[in-house]
């Protein structure tokens, strides 16, 4: 799913990577070790499906060939491979969820280990302070080498990075949390 909030457009502000400076970790991690068992069985009785329909429906939303990567202001860095990115502006996305927005960027480095274009929602549309920014929890993260328009038309994979410093029990806490905000 992709969270959306309410803004008109006239707010939204251009970001920089920095905005997401940290250690993130991908949220299939946790649900490949069974870390998010309770909140399956929650999903999984909300929607009168089976845990395992459930787990396979997020396993593909959440699938990543990246477990864990940093981000230091302009660079990203996963497996000891490192590649600089520039800001590319933001697309706004219109769903049956309602507006998100997705922050741009594109590598400058000819680095094929890494993707030449990724994208970031974290359902705010204004730069962040420092204070702000720390309080980022997570993320939904797109990336590829062809364009930006295919990874827009993925409307069912949306990766999710947590700062890894959150563990189990908080990742399941804001995915409920997460969840719940779609059914208002």
């Amino acid at each position: 799913h992709d969270e959306s909030i309410s803004f008109d457009d006239k707010e939204i502000a251009d970001r920089t990577l920095s905005d997401w400076n940290g250690n993130w970790t991908s949220v299939s991690n946790h649900l490949e070790n069974g870390n998010l068992y309770d909140f399956i069985s929650s999903i999984s009785s909300e929607t009168n499906n089976s845990f395992e329909d459930v787990t396979v429906s997020y396993s593909k939303k959440w699938e990543s060939q990246f477990d864990r990567f940093e981000i230091n202001d302009s660079t990203l860095s996963v497996n000891n491979e490192n590649a600089s990115y520039n800001y590319d502006g933001y697309e706004i996305v219109e769903s049956e969820n309602g507006k998100s927005v997705w922050y741009k960027f594109s590598s400058t480095d000819d680095n094929d280990k890494l993707p030449k274009y990724i994208m970031f929602s974290d359902h705010n549309i204004h730069t962040k302070t420092e204070e702000e920014t720390h309080k980022i929890n997570h993320f939904h993260f797109k990336y590829g080498n062809d364009s930006y328009d295919n990874l827009l038309e993925l409307t069912n994979w949306s990766p999710t990075y947590f700062d890894e410093k959150l563990s189990s029990d908080e990742i399941a806490e804001i995915l409920s949390e997460h969840n719940h905000s779609h059914e208002k």
